[in-house]
C-alpha cells in the first residue's frame, strides 16, 4: 500500500517524511489553496526517495511542464476538468494521477472517459471547491463499480480510519492520500501522527 502525503509546504518536513518512507510527496501549485507551495519563501529540497508530485487545477500544459522541470516532479495530480488528451500528453514525462470527485456511484462511473489516459485515479470527496473538503465519501461505492485502473483513496482520511481501509478488498486499491486530518495548520503536518499511520499502512 502506497502512502501519499499532500499539501506540503515545509522543506524540513518533506525531508523527514521521505526518510520515513512516504512514497509520494505532494506540492500544491493552485493559488487558491491555503497550502499553495509557492506562497512565501519556502525552500523545497530536491526529491530524495519519494515521487515528488505536483498538484494542479485546470492549468495549461506549458506551465505544468515548467514546474515538472523546476521541482523535479515525477508525478502530477490533476484536480480539475482537464481533457483526457492533456493527461495522455503528460504521461510521456511523468506519472499522471487524475482526481475523480465522488459523491455517489455515478461520479465513479464518470471516470471512464479517463481510463487509459492516466496512470492512477485519486478518489476524493465531491465538494463545491477545489483542494478537498476534509470529508469522506461513502466508500461502499467502490464495491459497486468496476474500476479497472489502480487508484488512491482520499478524502478526510484520519489515523482512526486504518481498520476501515484494511477492510477494503478492492484489488486495485493502490494507496491512500492524506492531508488535512494530519495537520497542525494548513501545510504543516503532525509528523508523529503521520509516522504512526505510515507504520500501520505499510503493515498491510
Amino acid at each position: 500500500m502506497k502512502i501519499k502525503v499532500c499539501g506540503l509546504t515545509d522543506g524540513k518536513q518533506i525531508k523527514s517524511l521521505e526518510e520515513m518512507g512516504v512514497d509520494y510527496t505532494g506540492l500544491i501549485f493552485f493559488e487558491g489553496s491555503p497550502r499553495y507551495v509557492e506562497k512565501g519563501s519556502n525552500s523545497i529540497p530536491a526529491p530524495a526517495g519519494s515521487k515528488r508530485t505536483g498538484v494542479f487545477v485546470n492549468e495549461k500544459q506549458d506551465l505544468i511542464s515548467r514546474k515538472i522541470e523546476q521541482y523535479q516532479l515525477k508525478a502530477v495530480q490533476l484536480c480539475g476538468e482537464e481533457d483526457p488528451e492533456l493527461c495522455s500528453a503528460l504521461m510521456r514525462d511523468v506519472e499522471v494521477i487524475k482526481v475523480v470527485h465522488v459523491g455517489d456511484a455515478d461520479d465513479v462511473r464518470r471516470m471512464r472517459r479517463y481510463e487509459g489516459h492516466c496512470d492512477y485515479f485519486l478518489l476524493d470527496t465531491r465538494s463545491d471547491k477545489y483542494g478537498g473538503s476534509g470529508k469522506k465519501f461513502d466508500w461502499a461505492v467502490l464495491a459497486e463499480n468496476k474500476i479497472i485502473q489502480p487508484f488512491f483513496l482520499s478524502g478526510g482520511i484520519d489515523e482512526d480510519d486504518f481498520d476501515a481501509i484494511a477492510s477494503i478488498q478492492h484489488p486495485l486499491l493502490y494507496g491512500v492520500d492524506i492531508n488535512s486530518r494530519f495537520e497542525t495548520s494548513p501545510g504543516i503536518k503532525d509528523i508523529n501522527k503521520v509516522e504512526r499511520f505510515i507504520k500501520k499502512i505499510k503493515s498491510l
